[in-house]
């Protein structure tokens, strides 16, 4: 069996990387879904402007923040966390006052 001109991997490698993006958020009319836990920012267009960014030292001390940046005050959205089925404890804090947090399956 003969070799490639090209291997599959480089090509597969160059579309992970300009894609990324679309596999770490998502949204729809009222709610940004964040799936993955790697330094970004997702724009805000659908709830009138501005951006979300993550900073994330993920896996190595389990923090991630993220800083809102709507573009008017009363910007209304919905931020949607993704929190695998492995982690039994998480906390959530928005201006360093801990937060009840809603999961949905």
């Amino acid at each position: 069996m003969g070799w490639y001109d090209c291997a599959c991997c480089p090509p597969n490698l160059a579309r992970l990387v300009t894609s990324i993006g679309t596999y770490a958020w998502s949204c729809d009319e009222t709610t940004l879904y964040s799936h993955l836990f790697i330094g970004g920012s997702a724009d805000l267009s659908f709830a009138g402007g501005g951006s979300v960014t993550l900073e994330s030292n993920y896996p190595w001390d389990g923090k991630l923040t993220y800083h809102v940046s709507p573009k008017t005050p009363n910007s209304r959205f919905t931020l949607a966390v993704r929190f695998p089925s492995w982690c039994h404890h998480m906390q959530i804090f928005a201006n360093s006052q801990k937060l009840d947090s809603v999961l949905v399956n």
